[in-house]
């Protein structure tokens, strides 16, 4: 039997599965931290990647589309009152691979961050759905920021990772797919360390892109803390309508 055909579609979608498990796991790290389905977790990925590639072939780090409140006055007498810039040029033949993963890991914290702030935190108390809806919205927005600063075309970089192909169970295969998985694979045991050390989750979860909440003894987000909170507020209500009645 050759070994071939039944490992090398494995071994080749090895490097596949590893980055959808990246993204699952960001996924189940930001719910675990919030209990919020972020929809556009994967586009908050997917832009960071064309940052990462843009830096790498030209060096310009691409500014996110920007509302312009002077549009229609510009449109009705056909002038340009306010030029937004959409790059910025940090390298005249592209930068070095560590600069641009590091800048691009800079990029994916601010829009965690901004998502956070901007959109979640004043919807915490707000339905699922609204919830559901505003993650939604930061997908739909990132996409199209993503077709009009790249174009609708595909890129592709050079792999971070060492390429050189390697024999494994008769298959020759690039060892970048193994660099990747087994970064993944430290990445996923860190952080099934910090979900069993309740006080190191209680300590870093201020830093996850949607919001705090109490944990249960193993690590578990709880609910006690928004059913306390409702309990508060109902309470400041009554005390409210007692005081106007009286």
């Amino acid at each position: 039997v050759d070994r071939e055909i039944y490992f090398q579609p494995i071994l080749f979608g090895l490097g596949t599965g590893t980055i959808i498990a990246a993204l699952a796991l960001g996924l189940v790290v930001a719910y675990r931290a919030s209990g919020v389905i972020n929809f556009g977790h994967g586009a908050i990925a997917t832009y960071v990647t064309y940052v990462y590639v843009s830096l790498v072939d030209t060096g310009e780090y691409p500014l996110p589309p920007l509302p312009n409140p002077v549009a229609p006055i510009e449109g009705i007498f056909d002038i340009e009152i306010v030029d937004f810039p959409t790059m910025i040029n940090l390298g005249a033949d592209g930068t070095s691979r560590l600069l641009a993963v590091v800048v691009a890991l800079l990029t994916a914290a601010v829009l965690g961050l901004l998502a956070h702030y901007v959109i979640f935190r004043p919807l915490r108390y707000a339905p699922v759905l609204a919830k559901v809806v505003a993650s939604v919205g930061i997908m739909l927005f990132l996409q199209a920021a993503v077709v009009l600063r790249f174009g609708s075309r595909a890129k592709s970089a050079d792999p971070i990772f060492p390429n050189e192909p390697v024999d494994f169970l008769g298959v020759r295969v690039g060892q970048d797919r193994f660099w990747l998985f087994g970064t993944v694979v430290v990445v996923t045991r860190t952080a099934a360390r910090s979900h069993t050390q309740p006080a190191r989750v209680r300590k870093w979860v201020w830093l996850c892109p949607v919001g705090k909440r109490r944990t249960q003894s193993d690590g578990s987000p709880s609910s006690a803390g928004a059913r306390s909170d409702t309990a508060l507020r109902k309470e400041k209500g009554s005390r409210f309508l007692f005081h106007n009645m009286s």
